[in-house]
């Protein structure tokens, strides 16, 4: 068919996910059991890895995640023996409790500062999970059941919740562990309460385990009423004034409500689905933005300067897509907005990209002393391709003080590449939804965007099916054009969508609006820029960025669409993990 081989070169997410495999399987440090690196640093001679405290449960088991995850998109399997070690890697550091521990960290005593951390358990309880839907693996849910009484024996209860007092323990005592960059670790600042509750959540989704469901309730309802909780029935998050934290750390924060969404949807509570919402509004109000830059700290500059983190933003995307899928559909131009903007501008495609920093920075480059097992310094701009510096503001990819790779924001940008795509349509039994308008193939159903060249989509069945297809916010219904095989078609309004009854295999939809275009200001942080937008893509921005400026779109800002020779990757029947 003639329209199959005509498919508009626009946003594959597969092509980015393909990038993010190059970092994934370039990272590993296979002289220390494939432990990631979590950090890096171009502004040295030589250029190198480096390893923290972070690499361990953290980094490891979004690794583990991330190359689950990538794999669906991507279908190959390029790099199998550095996803085996980094798993097993994972696996080495838990202990007879359960629980998931850091090894040798130089320069910190953990006695001091701790060895298990509750960030971490949140963190490779993620990775276990995911590998248990993918493989369903009897072993893995050991480890998984393991996790759940150690977090369970560690936890304080009072009357109808639970919670973790401090983020770190040593010995089975917590610790409050005080940083020289951080501050001190304090509950208020990193939610600890919040980080395993959305893995669990989606076990018991799974395998229907209740103990694992009672338990994630225990700690949703801690966010809430412990001595240090973190969200005001208004949908604020909690500032607490000292002895704690009078900032919080974003992502920790949406993460916890991550958990909370998902739990709140799982048991069909309302009320707290509608605190959800009010608090993903409150974040997008204060702390985020339309097109997905989001602020590692709020206040911006209590702790560190305005940068955003891409974790936050990835975060931001995931509740907005639980959102969508619990009934709210106006937050699909969220996601669609995000994944079109911030998150694919916030990856490092080549190694051109470093040119103008070792130019602009060349005189703050240090000569130092290769330091083995703590550094890697082979070809590391290369094996940087396809991660992301993590911070870097509204018009450029990086800060300065952050030239290199994030081992925590990579992977996570990877999550929010997967869980865009993989919502790009929804299925049920005769019935598909198209919710984003970005390429797509699957055993069902071909989508073909041509946005921002032209407000038009087409859809291509390769099974019958009533079609449903979402429609932006910004698009007057009364514009909106349907047609099949080329003649116009009558068409239903359901919410957001136009609907037709009874499409048949091989027939292709084209739905058609006029697009918009126009330059809209907006705060970022502490500052304002201008955006020009066509649709919901970001085609330029003002001020332009000096080092590496982000939003290079001129091509796009045209009408004229360029086409690909490729074919669409098929996704597999199984797409769907989380």
């Amino acid at each position: 068919m003639q329209a199959r081989e005509r498919i508009p070169d626009t946003l594959d997410l597969t092509d980015r996910a393909k990038l993010t495999q190059h970092y994934f399987i370039n990272n590993p440090d296979p002289s220390q059991n494939y432990r990631p690196h979590f950090g890096g640093n171009i502004l040295a001679a030589p250029p190198y890895y480096s390893h923290s405290e972070w690499d361990f449960g953290d980094v490891s088991g979004r690794f583990v995640e991330g190359f689950i995850l990538n794999r669906i998109m991507v279908g190959d399997g390029e790099g199998m023996d550095v996803e085996k070690g980094v798993r097993d890697f994972m696996l080495s550091l838990f202990r007879e409790d359960g629980l998931s521990y850091r090894g040798y960290i130089k320069g910190l005593d953990p006695a001091k500062v701790g060895d298990m951390y509750l960030w971490d358990q949140g963190r490779v309880l993620y990775g276990l999970v995911t590998w248990f839907l993918k493989e369903e693996d009897a072993r893995i849910e050991k480890y998984i059941q393991g996790m759940l009484e150690g977090l369970k024996k560690v936890a304080l209860y009072e009357d109808d919740y639970a919670y973790f007092p401090y983020e770190a323990m040593y010995e089975g005592k917590y610790v409050q562990p005080r940083y020289n960059y951080w501050g001190d670790m304090s509950q208020s600042l990193w939610a600890a309460t919040g980080q395993p509750i959305e893995p669990l959540v989606r076990y018991y989704e799974a395998k229907g385990n209740e103990e694992a469901l009672d338990f994630a309730g225990k700690l949703v309802r801690g966010l809430l009423k412990a001595p240090i909780h973190f969200f005001e029935p208004s949908g604020a998050f909690t500032l607490h004034k000292e002895p704690f934290h009078f900032a919080f750390h974003v992502h920790s924060h949406t993460a916890a409500l991550i958990g909370l969404l998902r739990y709140a949807i799982v048991t069909g509570d309302e009320e707290l689905i509608g605190l959800g919402q009010r608090a993903y509004d409150w974040i997008k109000k204060h702390s985020s933005t339309s097109f997905g830059w989001t602020c590692e700290h709020y206040p911006y500059t209590t702790l560190q300067r305005d940068h955003q983190e891409v974790c936050c933003m990835t975060d931001v995307l995931n509740l907005a897509v639980l959102l969508a899928e619990a009934g709210y559909e106006h937050y699909w131009n969220d996601v669609e907005r995000i994944s079109r903007n911030h998150l694919v501008e916030s990856q490092i495609t080549s190694t051109e990209i470093y040119e103008p920093i070792l130019v602009t920075f060349k005189h703050e480059i240090r000569k130092i002393q290769p330091e083995q097992g703590w550094h890697s310094y082979d070809n590391i701009l290369e094996r940087m391709v396809g991660a992301t510096p993590g911070s870097g503001s509204a018009n450029e990819l990086f800060t300065t003080g952050g030239f290199g790779a994030s081992g925590c924001c990579s992977p996570h940008m990877n999550k929010g590449f997967y869980l865009t795509w993989s919502h790009i349509i929804t299925r049920k039994p005769g019935r598909i939804r198209v919710n984003l308008s970005l390429n797509f193939n699957s055993p069902w159903v071909e989508v073909h965007s041509f946005r921002p060249y032209q407000g038009k989509v087409e859809v291509i069945l390769k099974k019958e099916a009533a079609l449903s297809v979402r429609i932006p916010d910004w698009v007057d219904k009364w514009d909106v054009k349907v047609s099949v095989n080329g003649e116009e078609a009558p068409f239903k309004w359901e919410g957001d969508y136009v609907r037709l009854e009874k499409v048949h295999k091989g027939q292709k939809v084209t739905v058609e609006y006029p697009l918009r275009k126009e330059w809209i200001r907006e705060d970022v942080g502490t500052a304002s820029f201008d955006f020009r937008w066509r649709g919901d893509t970001v085609v330029e921005i003002k001020p332009k960025g000096r080092i590496v400026p982000l939003y290079e779109r001129a091509h796009m800002d045209s009408d004229e669409i360029p086409f690909r020779d490729q074919p669409l990757r098929c996704a597999p029947e199984d797409f769907h993990l989380w």
